[in-house]
């Protein structure tokens, strides 16, 4: 075998190896995709006032609240108190950027 043919036949195992090279990479790509896409199973339990049979019986938010206050006193109690909690922080960062804003020329000035 000459040195022609001995560096045609290394040009060709490098093709196939580079090939081969992308072919791997493909699929971890693939696998990485298919991990990533695969559902997690739930980690916090449903409530039994709030199935999927009654979501899509009642549906509303105000008839679920009231079957969460019937049923669940403690629970609707803790979700109220979270409510508030979040309601006074927006407040307090709303009347703060409204603050923070440039004031209005003239008559559009509002006093918070």
């Amino acid at each position: 075998m000459n040195n022609k043919e001995l560096l045609q036949q290394i040009a060709v195992l490098a093709g196939q190896q580079a090939f081969l090279d992308g072919q791997v990479a493909l699929l971890l790509v693939r696998r990485r995709r298919q991990r990533r896409n695969r559902r997690q199973p739930r980690s916090c339990w449903v409530r039994p006032w709030l199935s999927a049979e009654r979501r899509l019986q009642f549906g509303h938010y105000d008839r679920l609240m009231a079957e969460l206050r019937m049923e669940d006193q403690q629970i609707f109690l803790i979700f109220l108190e979270c409510l508030l909690k979040c309601l006074m922080i927006f407040s307090t960062e709303l009347v703060q950027d409204v603050r923070r804003q440039t004031p209005l020329a003239g008559k559009r000035r509002i006093k918070v």
